[in-house]
């Protein structure tokens, strides 16, 4: 089991793909060399360098633009809503009851504090953090973390990559969308397990890039 490269993994993208770049941080991603050590090195790494390779022709205005498009708010609405709750069918009319069933099948047994509280307890970043403390422990060998996996993080984070995918503007959101994709594959194969996207709104699933399956 590659425990330290998965919660790696988990850390890295709770950090950059949940929060706003900052100046420091997108001088770091566009100096050569950057992903050398990257620990996570799917199929779409090569692709994912590619856009991180043409961050030398985009600003950091245009990519925190981007980020406040995706995540945030747009004329047309939110692009990419970083909660669970959003993209599925069950209590899809009370989000914040389906975002306390989160906290209270898989959050409370396993003694987890939020690593944002301010957020729901369906954030993704909240949900990344979930999976960090599992592998900080013994947590992440247990029913309750496979069926996490399963049923809650990896049908919402499949669902929302691919909408990453579609609707990011800038190298730098296509880049993460397509090494955050890699993540989520080594977690199916090195659980063996298979996501369930039966409560996924058939609009999502419609507009997924691959077979939600």
């Amino acid at each position: 089991m590659k425990s330290e490269i998965l919660k790696f993994g988990a850390d890295f993208f709770a950090l950059f793909l949940c929060e706003n770049l900052e100046k420091k941080e997108f001088g770091n991603f566009t100096q050569a060399g950057f992903f050398d050590d990257f620990l996570i090195k799917g199929e779409s790494f090569k692709k994912a360098l590619n856009e991180f390779k043409n961050l030398k022709f985009q600003s950091l205005d245009e990519i925190n633009s981007d980020f406040t498009e995706l995540f945030l708010a747009n004329i047309d609405g939110v692009k990419c809503p970083w909660f669970a709750s959003f993209y599925f069918n069950q209590y899809a009319q009370i989000k914040t009851a389906r975002s306390f069933l989160v906290f209270k099948e898989f959050y409370k047994p396993s003694n987890y504090d939020l690593l944002s509280p301010n957020l729901p307890f369906d954030a993704l970043k909240n949900e990344l953090g979930f999976i960090s403390f599992c592998f900080s422990s013994e947590l992440f060998k247990g029913e309750i973390f496979k069926k996490f996996l399963q049923d809650e993080f990896l049908p919402f984070a499949f669902t929302f990559d691919n909408l990453l995918l579609q609707e990011s503007k800038t190298h730098f959101y296509r880049g993460f969308g397509l090494l955050f994709k890699d993540y989520l594959n080594l977690l199916v194969s090195e659980f063996s397990i298979k996501p369930n996207f039966d409560e996924i709104i058939d609009e999502f699933k419609e507009k997924s890039l691959c077979k939600l399956s």
